[in-house]
């Protein structure tokens, strides 16, 4: 099987109280990454590398932050 990287060298704040849009064409991978972020992202065909940082701290387990992370 062929690797497919999803996201390369991407970065980006999300600030409290500001309203924030994710845009892009069907199947650009929108839903993936919002998954991701919210700890709700379970695939055996996935292999996720890089930081994911909260409020200054690095998060190692998502798990552990899954409570207070959300998306509509």
């Amino acid at each position: 099987m062929e690797n497919k990287v999803i996201l390369n060298d991407s970065r980006g704040l999300l600030t409290p109280g500001s309203f924030t849009a994710i845009l892009g064409p069907s199947g650009s991978g929108k839903t993936t990454l919002m998954n991701f972020l919210s700890g709700r992202l379970f695939s055996k065909n996935l292999t996720l590398k890089g930081n994911l940082v909260l409020n200054g701290n690095k998060i190692t387990n998502i798990d552990d932050y899954s409570h207070s992370i959300a998306y509509v």
